[in-house]
């Protein structure tokens, strides 16, 4: 026979046992999934077994469940609230692991259930969800919540270098914790999004943005679920600058750095006085003004700067101006003042 009908024959042969072996790979998992299905209990039965007078069985289903993911959730959290005390404290434990587990699409519907049993069970099963989410907290419940929030169009704020206080003790989690977020016209979630803001237990600011979609219902609703949260009305304009009132004017606390006012040149201490040729006298003067203009707009910043002996003798002055010449005051702030451009920008908190 001629070489290349042999050499043709023999790959032919090879090509049908390659497919025969895909074949038979493919009936072995086939079979050994079915088998494995088959010899699973089903969800109901093993939330049966929780209750079973046999303690061996109820630590079998224990172990059991939690491979069952997040079809087994909502039977739990039905069976934790009308069974008894021990089953309730077990669903909280298969809940756990399956919450830690990093199965996405689980994690939301398993902390869902939590809070459910922590508002609504026997106060020994409240008390263990409660655990649970707070052990939980930096590492999964802010991290899910966080990405919620800026799908949706929200902007997170961390504090990286204070602690934080949860139940009286000082928390310095990896990667900060959120101290503050921002809502403005982007923000897609509606008031359905507001839930995912709630579950970041640390956040002290919340800043509303003019053109911002929430509603007063879903604003009360925030601020009764985080009290210690403070909800704050904003322009669409940023600058970056935290403040405190001051005698003369208002002082620069703080500067974010990259912001309008890092990139302008003011600087911590400095006292605004004006700004957008109006005058500044308070904080709040500062948020409204800046509130009036859009982003995109240069406006004049007035300070006051220099010698911090100068400044106390200035505020001296105008404490007691009766005393002293009036020609005196005015060439002590003229010494003292710098006009800064600053360009405003669109808020940005994201960090």
């Amino acid at each position: 026979m001629p070489f290349h009908l042999i050499y043709s024959r023999v790959r032919a042969i090879r090509k049908a046992a390659c497919v025969l072996l895909v074949i038979a790979v493919f009936a072995y998992v086939m079979a050994e999934q079915f088998c494995t299905a088959q010899s699973r209990p089903d969800i109901s039965a093993l939330i049966s077994q929780l209750k079973s007078p046999d303690h061996a069985l109820r630590v079998a289903a224990t172990a059991m469940l939690p491979s069952h993911g997040a079809s087994a959730i909502r039977p739990l959290i039905a069976e934790a609230l009308s069974g008894d005390l021990e089953t309730g404290l077990r669903v909280v434990h298969i809940l756990e692991t399956i919450y830690t587990a990093d199965q996405l699409e689980a994690i939301d519907l398993a902390e869902s259930g939590l809070r459910r049993l922590m508002n609504e069970g026997h106060p020994a099963v409240s008390q263990d969800a409660s655990d649970v989410l707070s052990r939980n907290y930096f590492n999964i419940v802010q991290k899910r919540a966080v990405h919620e929030v800026r799908k949706r169009g929200g902007q997170i704020q961390y504090e990286t270098e204070r602690a934080v206080f949860i139940d009286g003790q000082p928390h310095y989690p990896p990667g900060g914790w959120v101290i503050a977020v921002a809502i403005g016209k982007d923000w897609k979630g509606g008031d359905e999004g507001v839930i995912h803001l709630k579950r970041l237990e640390t956040l002290r600011a919340c800043y509303l943005l003019r053109g911002h979609s929430l509603s007063q219902q879903a604003i009360d609703s925030m601020r009764a679920d985080l009290p210690s949260m403070e909800i704050m009305e904003r322009g669409a304009a940023f600058v970056g600058v935290a403040t405190q009132p001051d005698s003369i004017g208002c002082a620069i606390t703080s500067i974010k750095p990259g912001s309008p006012a890092d990139k302008s040149g003011l600087l911590q201490g400095d006292i605004v006085v004006e700004i957008a040729e109006q005058p500044v006298q308070q904080p709040d003067d500062l948020v409204r003004i800046i509130g009036e203009n859009d982003p995109g707009t240069t406006v004049n910043v007035i300070v006051l700067r220099g010698d911090p002996l100068l400044r106390f003798k200035l505020v001296e002055m105008l404490n007691d101006a009766e005393s002293y010449s009036p020609l005196l005051i005015v060439s002590i702030i003229h010494q003292m003042r710098t006009v800064v451009p600053v360009k405003l920008e669109p808020w940005q908190i994201d960090n």
